[in-house]
């Protein structure tokens, strides 16, 4: 019995550490929908490719290598970080 366990606790743990990743992803790409539509409302191509490009990396997260136990989370880019909702 302490075998199997043994076998299935890191697998179950790796699970539950790639849904906390996930979700906290899914956070961030909520927020950078809001980037994406607010560089669309100023018509600025370069700023709406950045934050396609930002949207994308948040995307990618899961399959990075070492994921879930390594990941690198993409930097919110200097061209549009001004768009970045304040927090109340």
């Amino acid at each position: 019995m302490q075998t199997i366990l043994a076998q299935y606790l890191p697998l179950a743990y790796e699970a539950a550490q790639a849904r906390r990743i996930r979700s906290d992803r899914n956070v961030r790409l909520r927020v950078a929908d809001v980037l994406v539509n607010k560089a669309n409302d100023l018509r600025d191509a370069e700023r709406i490719a950045v934050a396609i490009a930002y949207r994308q990396g948040l995307r990618d997260v899961p399959g990075q290598p070492g994921f879930p136990k390594r990941v690198i989370w993409p930097e919110v880019p200097d061209a549009i970080v001004d768009l970045v909702p304040k927090s109340e």
